[in-house]
């Protein structure tokens, strides 16, 4: 680094005029961006789209009474994300949506990394969440250059939904009586959304149901009530965020008309989970779950880093009971406020799963009760 303070210092000496341009100065490396490569395409990430830059130690400006340069390191140089390429008179992106400063990689001198987006940014500043094509560039502060700052090159990225989705419908559903069908998710979702599922009319798809609004995981597993007329249906799942949609394999679901309403006979009774003693229902005669109550407890949003454990309690409305035995329904009184139960009947045994969500907070439970 003496190299770059001397070449400086004669210069002044011998009255060389040095132009304040955004440039490196003389033996200094330029802004060098590394990872992703111009024109890459990479998948949508929660955590943010990991990207690199070389960020050596540099001049950032020449002391006029000493004549040598005052160095600038990893934290003078900051990285921004646009969702076009246009720049302003000095080469910076003109409309950014994020700008972040680096961190370096310890086990790579001079090599530094940082996100386009993290799951703690603004909706309009997740370059990570929505599928479509971003521009990104680095810069470092440098006195001498007419704009402020040294600008590196634009580099454009495209992001695609990384998202696979894998649809589980039964084989057999019955008319009148809603079907349970599963979505799993992997590669995660960035962003809150319903995943549709969808009927093949034609050469149209038509959504009958959607899930709850997933986001911001890895990997999920989410539910949807389906009900359908008498027949064999094609179904699928699909999502779309930005440019991208997202669509899983097609399964057939064939829809029947029950022979007859059959009766719980020895079912019909109350039911309890020795497990949990809140929890409570009752099976009538005509094979209706009803009454259903549990207490469940509510995980919200940590405070501080504490965690926020809040109680809760699951009330529903009656249920019909299929006759393959399964019963699947969700309420929601509010927009904030939903709950769903799920489960199957056998003789005298019930199992299932129930979950709550009020806001931000939400909490499950599965249980397996008997007839008392």
């Amino acid at each position: 680094m003496n190299a770059v303070p001397r070449f400086i210092a004669i210069a002044l000496l011998a009255g060389v005029s040095i132009a304040s341009t955004a440039v490196a100065l003389p033996g200094d490396p330029p802004v060098a961006p590394l990872s992703p490569a111009d024109g890459a395409t990479v998948p949508t990430d929660p955590g943010g789209i990991p990207i690199t830059y070389a960020c050596p130690i540099y001049g950032r400006y020449v002391d006029f009474l000493t004549g040598i340069a005052v160095l600038g390191y990893a934290k003078d140089y900051t990285a921004t994300v646009a969702g076009d390429p246009s720049t302003r008179a000095d080469g910076k992106l003109a409309r950014p949506i994020r700008t972040s400063s680096v961190v370096p990689i310890g086990a790579e001198p001079g090599t530094c990394s940082t996100t386009l987006g993290g799951p703690n940014d603004f909706e309009d500043a997740r370059p990570h969440r929505a599928p479509g094509v971003y521009f990104w560039q680095v810069s470092r502060s440098c006195s001498d250059c007419a704009s402020g700052d040294e600008i590196g090159p634009v580099w454009r990225v495209t992001v695609r939904l990384g998202t696979k989705l894998i649809l589980r419908a039964p084989k057999v559903a019955f008319v009148g009586f809603p079907a349970l069908v599963t979505v799993k998710i992997t590669g995660g979702i960035a962003a809150a959304e319903a995943i549709k599922v969808e009927r093949q009319v034609g050469t149209k798809w038509q959504e009958v149901a959607a899930t709850s609004r997933v986001g911001d995981i890895a990997a999920e597993e989410t539910s949807a009530r389906v009900r359908l007329p008498r027949g064999t249906h094609r179904l699928r799942a699909s999502v779309t965020q930005g440019t991208d949609t997202v669509t899983s394999q097609e399964v057939v679901m064939t829809v029947r008309t029950p022979s007859r309403r059959a009766a719980a006979g020895p079912a019909k009774g109350n039911y309890r989970d020795p497990k949990r003693p809140s929890l409570r229902f009752s099976v009538t005669d005509a094979d209706v779950l009803k009454d259903f109550h549990s207490s469940v407890t509510l995980t919200c949003p940590s405070i501080g880093g504490v965690p926020d454990i809040r109680p809760g309690l699951i009330d529903l409305p009656p249920v019909p009971i299929g006759p393959d035995g399964q019963f699947v329904t969700r309420t929601s009184p509010t927009e904030s406020i939903s709950a769903w139960l799920q489960g199957r009947r056998n003789g005298k045994l019930v199992t299932g799963y129930a979950s709550l969500r009020v806001g931000s907070c939400s909490g499950d439970l599965r249980f397996t009760a008997r007839r008392v």
